[in-house]
């Protein structure tokens, strides 16, 4: 959702996310699409705030090391994204990272990245996506 507003917006991640500092109406509806997904079953969300909105719900939180963050976030090519080399894409992610946890523990209170929120935290810095998938399938709660 936040790639869709800043493109309609024709303004890059990181210049919407420093329009979001300064403008939080946006976070508020996309909070309040993230209550109603509470509703649905069996789906997964990719979310900041998830574990915040979206009740009764298994929350999990992704990590990998900054380096690794910062070499996968290269390889990804979005067009929106750009970034001299890889010091540079670390810098985009802490800087990212620190500005919405500031923005999110004054707006809600919550701090996104406080493992206590979640119910499965992985580390993927040494994870292939399948490996991702299965540990967080061998770590669901059991029925």
């Amino acid at each position: 959702m936040w790639r869709e507003e800043a493109a309609r917006r024709g303004l890059s991640l990181e210049a919407f996310h420093d329009y979001l500092t300064k403008h939080p109406a946006f976070d508020r509806e996309l909070d309040e699409r993230q209550v109603s997904l509470s509703e649905l079953e069996n789906i997964v969300v990719d979310s900041r705030l998830g574990f915040h909105f979206v009740k009764d719900s298994v929350k999990v939180f992704l990590t990998a090391n900054l380096d690794v963050a910062a070499t996968r976030l290269l390889a990804a090519g979005r067009a929106e994204e750009h970034f001299r080399d890889i010091q540079d894409a670390k810098k985009s992610i802490q800087e990212r990272m620190k500005t919405e946890q500031n923005r999110y523990r004054i707006l809600y209170g919550v701090d996104i990245l406080n493992y206590s929120n979640y119910d499965i935290v992985v580390d993927t810095t040494t994870c292939t996506p399948q490996g991702v998938v299965e540990q967080i399938i061998a770590r669901l709660p059991k029925k």
